[in-house]
């Protein structure tokens, strides 16, 4: 992304697979489309990084490891790689 976003969303996930690519699906429909969406992975062991790599859109970045060190550090995480004007949250 060339320019700040208006908006950096922070989606936290840890073993999503189930659901993950109906909510940044959803995401991808908002009619603002000026954001950057921080998927923060918390040591997923199922098949949700493999879903979200199929997912091709520039929007999207892909953060966090495969240990599990919890939402509130996960958050943090994302808020310190934030580029956007405004945070929004999805849980």
């Amino acid at each position: 992304m060339s320019t700040q976003p208006t908006v950096s969303v922070l989606m936290p996930v840890r073993n999503a697979q189930a659901y993950i690519a109906l909510s940044v699906s959803s995401l991808l429909r908002q009619t603002l489309d000026d954001f950057e969406l921080l998927v923060i992975n918390d040591g997923s062991t199922d098949e949700t990084l493999g879903v979200l790599a199929s997912i091709a859109d520039r929007r999207i970045r892909v953060l966090g490891d495969d240990q599990q060190r919890g939402i509130s550090f996960r958050l943090n995480e994302g808020l310190g790689l934030a580029n956007g004007l405004f945070i929004a949250r999805m849980d």
